[in-house]
């Protein structure tokens, strides 16, 4: 009966975004989750969703992808000063573009790389991440440990940042459902390349990605204007505990097949975001974060 209930609220999604020409949302019916979380008021993440202001100025600028490109993208929100923060001109003037920011990085370990979704012909279970990991950034809440037994409260975000051209390219239409039919104002940047792309030297990416961010603020006049160094928090995808012993590895995480194959399922939430700790990052990420992502590093252990 859920199923059909579900199949039933899909089609309401198509033809009311059909009737919302003025929006220009893309058709085309959107994943499963999807509907789950529109018509389901009980739910976590429908609350969340809900309660999500674009224009609360306490809000976070939050980073949505791997840990490689969180890393980069959050070291360049700390430290980036390519505008006047007064005019708004690109002129540097000697304090951070986003001083008094909070940025926080949701660190999908647990699901990246996106690609390998793909290679198994797992589209759909991709897009469902992608609404899962936003619908974390607009909550207040996140687990303070894999047992999920504890709690940590971080700030909403106001503006996300998805740091993953995969998801560009394949989640981009669920997500504006998302919004379109919730009516939620929050602003979305799609990075088309992956800021971490070793290929990237000059930063370019990430850099653009940073102004595109800067220019909307400005806009919305979203800043939070406090005389304070922009600081960062972190955050890390990890799988929950309970399944067959057989799908995780030694370090926690799901083996590659399992992790790949899982199906698409609103039911079952097979991972969470928890706080930021060095006991569950693998030791390539976390000699990566002490080495090349310092000021990100500090904040992240002393918050």
């Amino acid at each position: 009966m859920r199923i059909k209930h579900l199949s039933i609220l899909l089609i309401g999604v198509a033809v009311l975004l059909s009737s919302c020409r003025e929006k220009q949302v893309p058709s085309g019916s959107a994943v499963p989750y999807v509907a789950k979380v529109l018509g389901d008021p009980s739910l976590p993440g429908h609350k969340a969703l809900m309660a999500a202001d674009g224009d609360d100025v306490s809000g976070a600028i939050a980073l949505i992808g791997s840990p490689e490109s969180c890393l980069v993208l959050s070291e360049y929100f700390l430290t980036g000063d390519d505008f006047d923060n007064i005019d708004g001109r690109r002129d540097p003037d000697g304090l951070p573009d986003f001083a008094g920011e909070t940025i926080v990085s949701y660190m999908d370990a647990a699901n990246t790389p996106y690609e390998g979704f793909l290679s198994h012909g797992n589209e759909l279970m991709l897009r469902e991440i992608m609404v899962r990991n936003l619908l974390s950034a607009l909550d207040t809440l996140a687990g303070a440990d894999a047992y999920g037994d504890n709690h940590i409260t971080k700030p909403a975000a106001k503006m996300i940042v998805i740091a993953s051209p995969v998801m560009e390219a394949h989640a981009r239409a669920d997500i504006d459902t998302l919004f379109h039919i919730s009516g939620r104002n929050i602003p979305v940047i799609w990075a088309k390349a992956d800021p971490a792309s070793p290929e990237d030297t000059l930063g370019r990416v990430a850099s653009q990605i940073a102004g595109e961010c800067y220019r909307i603020m400005r806009e919305k006049n979203s800043f939070t204007h406090n005389i304070a160094w922009p600081k960062a928090k972190g955050l890390i995808s990890y799988p929950k505990y309970g399944f067959d012993p057989e799908v995780y590895t030694e370090g926690g995480y799901f083996e590659e097949n399992y992790k790949y194959s899982r199906p698409n399922n609103y039911e079952v939430d097979t991972y969470t975001f928890i706080g930021y700790s060095d006991e569950y990052m693998p030791d390539s990420l976390l000699t990566k974060i002490r080495t090349e992502a310092i000021r990100t590093y500090r904040d992240y252990v002393q918050d």
